[in-house]
């Protein structure tokens, strides 16, 4: 059986974090201009709060569970968002 290299996995995690931060913060440049200022906000946010729970992942395996699931959740949260009805404007 063929093992693949070491550092391999850690290459592909590094893209997948990376990746994930960039939607995130195409994401808030959408929401920002639609005047979702609160949302702009999180989504600006949240790739420290992710790339913080990588780091810490070296020390325990719960801090990447928590920032993965974070992310994913918030990536399903602002899915949902867009997915939705268009508010109508304000009068």
């Amino acid at each position: 059986m063929r093992r693949g290299r070491p550092g391999r996995r850690r290459r592909r995690s590094g893209r997948v974090r990376v990746a994930l931060c960039a939607a995130f913060f195409v994401l808030a440049r959408h929401f920002a201009a639609r005047g979702r200022h609160g949302w702009a906000l999180a989504h600006r946010a949240l790739p420290l709060v992710i790339t913080a729970g990588f780091a810490a992942s070296a020390g325990t395996v719960a801090a990447f569970t928590a920032a993965a699931g974070l992310g994913l959740l918030a990536l399903t949260a602002a899915i949902a968002r867009l997915a939705g009805p268009t508010p109508t404007s304000r009068r």
